[in-house]
């Protein structure tokens, strides 16, 4: 519940730098002039993976969520390849093999026991893998020659939009009444303020194996889970071994 707020608080802060922008000429009249359509589309996207993201959460490890985001870079890869017609290097292609089969090796051997429990584990898990691969294309649409901030601006009001218009559907999948909402406004605030937090993948794992104040108990890592863990750092490690993206193909 806490993405509305969040989208809210990204519409103040992106439309605040618009205006700076646009006042200082860097946004010109005509970007502000362009057809909405692809900015909805964006803000429909972003408030469909925020939604399908927070199910997933709810129901998932906390230490299967960092491995899972790497999909993220997956995505964008595949997608850029198809709708930007966008080469990469072969260390960026192997990384993108790797990241992929640590993610499926993780995956199967997570942390949950029982066929059935499995199970329900791997739908949620393919459901926050649908909502990063909903990001990417986000973030594919976001790719054309305007300034980023009218895009990042316009984006984050529809997601906004169509996050409002999902709050009576999430507040009754998950038994939160109305009068709790401003609970959850303030709550999201505080979590847009302190955003950057931990990011590094091997360590936001291992934090839950800890038995730190507020997670219980400290959770013990299957040993195919540390190999897929293992196998995806390999594959980021790769992918980040050159950055020199080969420039898009020409097209006759």
């Amino acid at each position: 519940m806490h993405g509305a707020p969040i989208s809210t608080m990204y519409v103040v802060v992106y439309f605040s730098i618009l205006y700076i922008r646009h006042h200082a000429g860097i946004v010109t009249q005509e970007m502000l002039s362009l057809p909405q359509a692809p900015y909805l589309a964006v803000g429909f996207l972003e408030a469909l993976a925020g939604v399908s993201g927070m199910a997933a959460t709810t129901m998932l490890s906390g230490e299967s969520i960092p491995i899972l985001s790497q999909t993220f870079l997956v995505w964008q890869i595949l997608l850029s390849i198809v709708f930007l017609r966008r080469r990469y290097n072969v260390n960026h292609i192997i990384g993108c093999l790797l990241v992929s089969l640590g993610v499926i090796i993780t995956v199967a051997s997570g942390p949950s026991a029982g066929p059935s429990s499995k199970d329900v584990g791997i739908f949620w898990s393919l459901l926050m893998i649908f909502s990063f691969f909903l990001q990417a294309a986000d973030t594919i649409l976001k790719g054309q020659s305007v300034d980023l901030f009218v895009v990042n601006s316009f984006g984050s009001a529809y997601q906004a939009l169509f996050m409002g218009l999902l709050v009576p559907l999430l507040s009754k999948l998950w038994g939160i009444q109305f009068s709790q909402l401003p609970s959850y406004l303030k709550g999201g605030a505080a979590c847009f303020l302190n955003f950057n937090s931990l990011s590094s993948v091997p360590l936001s794992v291992f934090v839950f194996t800890m038995p730190l104040p507020y997670l219980g108990a400290g959770t013990s890592l299957p040993p195919g889970f540390l190999a897929g863990l293992i196998i995806l750092v390999l594959g980021l490690l790769s992918y980040a071994w050159r950055l020199t993206m080969v420039p898009p193909s020409a097209t006759t």
